[in-house]
């Protein structure tokens, strides 16, 4: 798979989107499999950002207390793995976090020039008057849920000398749900639209997951692969040349509304459609210019042209 092609991508809400895909034509079995495969992909393949490691001062572990501090330790920290960070260039950094603000927010961390963060009203902690905290933060990169006595080299040893590694969990989305509608047709009674409904924290697009998800997916079955991808149409020109021409329309690449389109006036394979010529395209069959240089692009890709 080349490309990924969509229908339309709408934003319902603030990082809450709507992406359609363009219509399958398969058995509905195998739509559920493949929907319920991506979404599995997306909460195990996405890479996101999140707090690793604390380092607090004048404290050595999770149970002690920090002097001013309205809440307990356990709850700062809990504060804290809520935090939504982006790094740009860097897959590992140290933040630090000094403020005497009776409460403190994402924003009064110091951040530098590889580090982004996307909720800067969340509150960190509640102080007394006339106390302070100070906090060193390490964020990484990851995919996942990793806990703090994990295998993962990045996380089975400290890199801060007295400091308090925590689980953590990069998964950058918080739900997904999907959607199968069956399309109504005179020819194919098997077509189906795939909706995905995608909530990010703000640290990814959902397209851009979507994406990533599928390539990651399909990384799997890397294995079964005979031939390479440069090899490919080589092979084909000059073994399997017949064989395109008994490809269906439906099957060859072409946008949906162009294959309806065709199918309607008895064109149904590659070879129906080599027979016709460019004006036929644009007369006959009442195509724009845009449509005509889809169906050369397309048959270019099986070495094939209009009459």
């Amino acid at each position: 798979m080349d490309k990924i092609y969509f229908d339309y991508i709408e934003l319902i809400s603030l990082n809450f989107y709507k992406i359609v895909f363009k219509p399958f034509i398969c058995d509905k079995l195998f739509i559920n499999v493949l929907a319920n495969a991506i979404r599995h992909s997306l909460f195990v393949n996405t890479y996101g950002y999140a707090v690793t490691e604390i380092k607090i001062l004048n404290n050595i572990n999770d149970f002690g207390y920090i002097f001013g501090l309205k809440e307990d330790l356990l709850n700062l920290i809990l504060n804290i793995k809520n935090l939504v960070f982006r790094l740009k260039k860097r897959k590992k950094t140290f933040l630090r976090v000094f403020s005497n603000k009776s409460v403190v927010k994402g924003k009064d961390i110091t951040l530098n020039k590889y580090s982004y963060i996307l909720n800067p009203n969340h509150i960190i902690a509640n102080l007394n008057n006339n106390f302070n905290i100070d906090l060193i933060l390490k964020v990484e990169k990851g995919k996942g849920y990793i806990p703090f006595n994990s295998d993962k080299n990045y996380k089975s040893s400290s890199s801060l000398k007295n400091g308090i590694l925590i689980d953590s969990y990069f998964c950058p989305i918080l739900r997904v749900s999907y959607s199968i509608n069956n399309i109504e047709d005179l020819f194919y009674n098997n077509i189906y639209k795939l909706i995905f409904f995608i909530e990010t924290n703000g640290s990814i697009s959902a397209k851009k997951a979507l994406i990533k998800s599928i390539i990651s997916f399909l990384h799997i079955f890397s294995n079964f692969k005979i031939f390479k991808k440069k090899n490919i149409s080589r092979f084909f020109l000059f073994n399997n040349y017949n064989s395109y021409l008994s490809i269906s329309i439906i099957d060859s690449g072409l946008t949906f509304r162009t294959c309806k389109h065709l199918i309607s006036l008895r064109i149904l394979y590659i070879n129906d459609l080599i027979k016709c010529n460019r004006l036929d395209i644009l007369n006959i069959f009442f195509f724009s210019n845009k449509t005509l240089l889809e169906i050369i692009n397309i048959l270019k890709n099986y070495n094939l042209f209009l009459m």
